[in-house]
């Protein structure tokens, strides 16, 4: 059954490449607010990952763009528990995605009639997407309050981590399955 291993590799490589994607762009808060002032409506579209957070403010046609690393200020009011436990749960569920392709590639040139291995990629597997939907839940919970954004401010970092965290329990579960 060479479909299976395929099917799991390809699935892997997908949810490695969508998690660290995740881990990386500033886009998992997109927030866009419009200040109408007397005179001109001051435009600030705000975003943020789990490293950084940018504002743009447009005044007419000038953009005044501003960004700040969470580590350049200790006294970051972003910068909280719950934003350093997202960071490392998904740099958690990233380094097990990347494992697991590792296990694969093993599997597939040196053991390929072992099941043990087989059922360790499978631990590893929902082990590596637990820790990734365990970050997109922090981050929509505890993060979310912390800064003050509402639910439809989430962007694409967050709808990536919660993809690969899902692929990799399916993953996971295919593993429990293979020869």
């Amino acid at each position: 059954m060479i479909l299976l291993p395929l099917i799991v590799g390809i699935a892997s490589a997908a949810a490695l490449a969508m998690s660290a994607i995740s881990l990386g762009i500033p886009y998992w808060r997109d927030t866009t607010v419009d200040q109408p002032n007397v005179q001109r409506t001051i435009t600030t579209h705000t975003y943020s990952g789990l490293w950084a957070a940018c504002t743009t403010e447009v005044v007419k046609v000038e953009n005044i763009i501003q960004c700040e690393s969470y580590f350049t200020s200790k006294d970051n009011p972003n910068y909280t528990a719950g934003l350093r436990t997202v960071q490392a749960t998904s740099i958690l569920g990233t380094g097990g995605a990347g494992a697991l392709l590792v296990m694969l590639v093993i599997k597939s040139c040196l053991l390929p009639d072992s099941k043990v291995i087989s059922k360790v990629m499978g631990v590893v597997a929902i082990l590596a997407g637990f820790f990734l939907l365990l970050s997109v839940v922090i981050y929509a919970t505890s993060v979310k309050d912390g800064q003050s954004f509402s639910v439809k401010d989430l962007s694409a970092g967050f709808g990536m981590s919660v993809v690969a965290g899902i692929v990799l329990v399916l993953v996971g579960i295919l593993c429990c399955f293979m020869k």
